[in-house]
C-alpha cells in the first residue's frame, strides 16, 4: 500500500514539473511575440501602411488564438482601436476596447490595462473631452509604472508622457506641457520625433526662439544616432516645421527652401507615407505662395492638396473602412462560434454531471443493498450460532452434566456476575439452579433433570427469593429474564 502511494506521489510531482515547464516556455514565447508585435506595429503605423498594419494584427491574432496567448489577442484589439481612433471610426474603436476589457476581466495584465487606459485617453482627445483625456492618461501612467519589464516600462512611459504633454496643451494647461515632454525625452533614445513635437509646440505657442532651438536639437539627434529606418521621414518632419517657423518669421525664401527639402524627403518615401503627409505639406506650400503672390504655384499646390485630400477620403472609404469592417465581422463571427462552443460545453458538462449523479446514486444504492444483505447474513449466522449454543447448554442441563455451569457462563457471561453482585455467597448448586430458571425450565422439568422431588424445587425457589431479596409479588422467571 505504501509503495503504491509513493508511486502515485511521484507521478503527480512529474506531471506538475512538466506543466510548470510548459507554462514557463509558453510565457516566454508569449512575451517575445508581444514585444515583436509592439515594435512592428509602431513602425507600420508611423509609416502610414494602414492596410499592412491591419493585416499584421490579423496574423498575430490568429497565432494568439491558436496558442492561447490572451495578452497578444488584447494587444491586437488595442492596436486596431488606436487605428480606428486616428481614422475617426470611433464606433469600431469602442467595440474593440470593450472586447479587450472583457478578456482583461479573466486574464489580468498590467501592460494591457495601461494601454487600454491610454486608448480611452486618445479617444477622449479625439472627441475633445480634454478632462477625460487627462484622467485616463493619469491612470495609464500609474498602471504602467507597475510593470516589471524595465524596457517596456520605459517605452510606454515615454509615449504616455509625450501624450500627456499634448493633452495639457489642448486643455489650455500649457505651463505643464514641457515638463512631460522632458520626462518623455529622459526615457527614450528615439528623441528626434519628440524634439520635433516640442518645436511645433513652441512654434504654435508663439515662442519662436525656443522652437528653433528644439529644431536644432532634433536635427542633431538625427545626425548623432544616424537613424537608418526613418531618416527621410524625420527630414520631412524637421524641414516642414522649419518651413512653418520661417513662415511665421516672414522669412519666405528660407521657408520655401525648407518646404522643398521636406517635399524631396517625402517623395523618396511616397509609397510608404501616403497622402496624409503630402496634404499637410501642400497646404503650407499653398499658403506660402499665396503670401508671396505667386498665384501660379499657389494654384498648383492647392490642386495637389485637393487631390491628396480626395485620395485620403477615398482611402478611408475604399481601403481602410472595408478592411476594418471585414475584421470586425470576423471577430463577431468568432464571438458567435465561441458562444456556441460555450453553450455546447455547458450542455455537455450538464449531461456528464447528470450521468455521474445517476451512476453514483446507483453505486450507492447497490452498496446499501449489499450492506443490508451482509448485515442480514451476519445476523442470521449469529442467530444460528446462538441457537446452536443455546441448544447445547439445554442439552447439558437436561443431562445434569457437570460442565453445564461453565458452558452457561460462556453463553451468558454477565448473568452469573450480576447474581454474585447481589449475593457473593451463593453456592455452586444455587448458581446452577438460577441458570436453569434463566433457561425457563419449569419446576417439574428441574425436578426431573436433577433427580429431586418437585417439593424440593419449590423450597429452593423460596430460599433463592430470600437470598436474592426477590419480592413475593415478582415472578421469579421474569426476574431472571431481566437480569
Amino acid at each position: 500500500m505504501k509503495s503504491s502511494i509513493n508511486k502515485y506521489s511521484m507521478l503527480l510531482l512529474l506531471i506538475s514539473i512538466i506543466l510548470s515547464c510548459h507554462s514557463s516556455q509558453k510565457e516566454g514565447l508569449d512575451k517575445t511575440l508581444s514585444w515583436s508585435l509592439i515594435k512592428e506595429s509602431h513602425k507600420l503605423l508611423k509609416s502610414g501602411k494602414y492596410t499592412e498594419y491591419v493585416n499584421l494584427q490579423r496574423e498575430y491574432l490568429k497565432i494568439s488564438e491558436q496558442n492561447g496567448y490572451e495578452r497578444d489577442k488584447m494587444l491586437c484589439y488595442t492596436n486596431l482601436a488606436e487605428l480606428s481612433i486616428s481614422s475617426g471610426n470611433t464606433k469600431y474603436a469602442v467595440f474593440l476596447l470593450k472586447k479587450t476589457e472583457k478578456i482583461l476581466e479573466t486574464f489580468p495584465d498590467i501592460r494591457t490595462e495601461a494601454i487600454l487606459h491610454e486608448s480611452y485617453a486618445r479617444l477622449s482627445r479625439y472627441l475633445n473631452m480634454h478632462d477625460n483625456s487627462l484622467y485616463y492618461n493619469a491612470k495609464a501612467i500609474k498602471t504602467v509604472s507597475q510593470l516589471g519589464d524595465v524596457e517596456q516600462k520605459k517605452y510606454y512611459l515615454s509615449l504616455f508622457y509625450k501624450d500627456r504633454g499634448a493633452y495639457l496643451y489642448f486643455s489650455s494647461q500649457r505651463d505643464s506641457c514641457t515638463t512631460y515632454f522632458h520626462k518623455a525625452l529622459e526615457l527614450t533614445d528615439d528623441r528626434a520625433e519628440i524634439l520635433c513635437d516640442m518645436a511645433e509646440f513652441y512654434r504654435t505657442s508663439g515662442k519662436l526662439d525656443s522652437a528653433f532651438t528644439y529644431l536644432q536639437k532634433a536635427q542633431h539627434a538625427v545626425d548623432l544616432h544616424k537613424i537608418a529606418d526613418q531618416p527621410d521621414y524625420l527630414n520631412y518632419h524637421i524641414n516642414l516645421i522649419k518651413g512653418k517657423y520661417y513662415f511665421n518669421q516672414h522669412q519666405y525664401k528660407e521657408s520655401e527652401v525648407d518646404y522643398l527639402a521636406s517635399l524631396q524627403a517625402l517623395n523618396a518615401i511616397n509609397k510608404v507615407y501616403g497622402s496624409f503627409y503630402f496634404s499637410e505639406l501642400y497646404s503650407w506650400m499653398t499658403r506660402l505662395y499665396k503670401e508671396i503672390g505667386n498665384k501660379q504655384k499657389a494654384h498648383y499646390y492647392e490642386d495637389l492638396y485637393s487631390h491628396e485630400k480626395e485620395k485620403i477620403e477615398y482611402s478611408q472609404k475604399s481601403i481602410l473602412k472595408p478592411v476594418m469592417e471585414k475584421f470586425i465581422a470576423e471577430i463577431k463571427k468568432d464571438d458567435e462560434k465561441q458562444h456556441g462552443r460555450m453553450q455546447y460545453t455547458i450542455i455537455s458538462l450538464g449531461i456528464l454531471c447528470l450521468i455521474i449523479i445517476i451512476y453514483s446514486y446507483r453505486q450507492v444504492k447497490t452498496l446499501q443493498i449489499r450492506r443490508e444483505i451482509l448485515h442480514n447474513k451476519a445476523t442470521e449466522l449469529q442467530g444460528q450460532i446462538l441457537d446452536k449454543r443455546y441448544e447445547e447448554i439445554l442439552d447439558l442441563a437436561k443431562k445434569n452434566d457437570s460442565s453445564f455451569l461453565s458452558r452457561f457462563k460462556e453463553v451468558y457471561p454477565g448473568f452469573i456476575t450480576k447474581l454474585m453482585d447481589i449475593n457473593p455467597h451463593l453456592e455452586s448448586s444455587e448458581l446452577v439452579f438460577c441458570a436453569m430458571l434463566k433457561l425457563n425450565f419449569s419446576s417439574k422439568e428441574i425436578a426431573s433433570y436433577t433427580f429431586i422431588l418437585h417439593t424440593s424445587v419449590q423450597q429452593r425457589k423460596r430460599r433463592l427469593r430470600r437470598r436474592l431479596n426477590i419480592s413475593s409479588e415478582i415472578d421469579i422467571y421474569q426476574f431472571f429474564n431481566k437480569l
